[in-house]
């Protein structure tokens, strides 16, 4: 390990100049339900554990009334709890080789306690709906099976058919329009120019 650490540390001291920022596929579940987010570290803090806390906090506005808890996987499957400064360079360092970064998020509130404010201050549902108001809108898109309009969310279009659309939930049926392929489509595309052709 003494190695291996001591070349990740000369890469990245070689690398800190020509690595502007740290991607993150962040992971969130909330009751059994869970939401994705990919966000940027600036590369001068990579090393600061309460800007990646406020950063993923704004990335889940769920999170903003809550205490929670950032951990990452390693090798050897272990979930490793960041709590600090040295805590995030450990991740930082062990992860700088993934393919892609990916931390994972869970509410410290104890289930009981969570349940009880949710149901005395807000229902499951509000809660929800706080992390989908936060889903992008595809703008005059719907979907052709359930006719939501404007698509939010994950929009699947077909790749064969001039233009057939669904939402997420009609997608993950798997019965609905199985017979061609589809692609995911995380981001509307007037905010991605170069696919247009779509």
């Amino acid at each position: 390990m003494f190695i291996y650490d001591l070349l990740v540390n000369c890469y990245l001291q070689r690398c800190q100049h020509c690595v502007m920022s740290w991607d993150f596929k962040v992971r969130l579940d909330v009751l059994g339900r869970e939401e994705i987010r990919f966000i940027q570290i600036p590369n001068h803090y990579q090393s600061n554990y309460n800007y990646l806390r406020e950063k993923v906090a704004s990335s889940f506005p769920v999170l903003n009334h809550h205490d929670f808890s950032i951990y990452w996987i390693d090798a050897e499957g272990d979930k490793i709890k960041i709590k600090s400064d040295g805590d995030l360079m450990v991740a930082t360092r062990r992860l700088t080789f993934c393919p892609v970064r990916k931390l994972y998020v869970t509410l410290n509130t104890p289930q009981d306690n969570l349940t009880n404010y949710l149901n005395s201050n807000r229902t499951v549902d509000h809660i929800m709906s706080m992390l989908k108001d936060s889903r992008p809108i595809h703008t005059g898109i719907h979907c052709d099976w359930c006719q939501q309009s404007p698509l939010q969310g994950f929009r699947y279009k077909c790749l064969v058919c001039p233009d057939y659309d669904l939402c997420l939930n009609c997608e993950k049926s798997g019965n609905i329009h199985s017979h061609h392929l589809m692609v995911r489509l995380p981001v509307p595309l007037n905010s991605v120019s170069q696919f247009s052709f779509f």
